[in-house]
């Protein structure tokens, strides 16, 4: 089972959402990416599941959100990377590979991969090559903090202390890193 994120709704039935590759054989289903469909009907997908592969359904448990306006500010501020999997095979590849069960994983190499991986097919070498770790997490985690209090000291307005409140709390909850830079 994945880890869809850290957020999740209602028991454990409501929090499951299956990402598979099954289309318009699963009524309700959203098209996520190239080949790639997000939920739909769970009686449906269950019914067929003697002629369906593994390789094509990964359950995920829980959820990342983000508000609109949340989301406006960290795209406009460059903190995520925008992509877009042009073919099937680079979608199927990134969400539906078997790397997590692979011997880099149990090593912890194989996220480290992906993430890199996914920021090269994104035209981002350079931020592919930043080194990555706890100690260079931290920095890069304090730097940005420090950006993000000197832009509240010259533009005290209601937005920025939120914004900053929001950078201090993430920094005592520690940053999980991943697929974006903290915000």
């Amino acid at each position: 089972m994945g880890r869809g994120g850290d957020l999740s709704s209602g028991s454990l039935v409501e929090g499951l959402r299956w990402l598979h590759t099954l289309g318009d054989r699963v009524p309700g289903a959203v098209q996520v990416a190239p080949s790639m469909w997000l939920g739909g009907d769970f009686a449906t997908l269950a019914s067929q599941s003697e002629g369906i592969s593994l390789a094509t359904v990964r359950p995920l448990m829980g959820y990342a959100g983000w508000s609109q306006a949340q989301l406006a500010m960290e795209l406009e501020r460059g903190v995520w990377v925008r992509a877009r999997a042009t073919t099937p095979e680079t979608a199927i590849f990134f969400c539906m590979s078997d790397w997590q069960s692979s011997e880099a994983f149990a090593r912890d190499l194989a996220p480290s991969l992906l993430w890199r991986a996914a920021l090269q097919a994104a035209g981002c070498s350079s931020l592919a090559a930043f080194p990555r770790g706890p100690q260079a997490d931290e920095g890069l985690k304090k730097l940005l903090e420090n950006q993000y209090r000197s832009k509240a000291e010259e533009t005290p307005d209601k937005s920025t202390s939120k914004l900053l409140g929001r950078v201090t709390q993430r920094g005592r909850n520690g940053w999980q890193g991943g697929g974006q830079t903290p915000a």
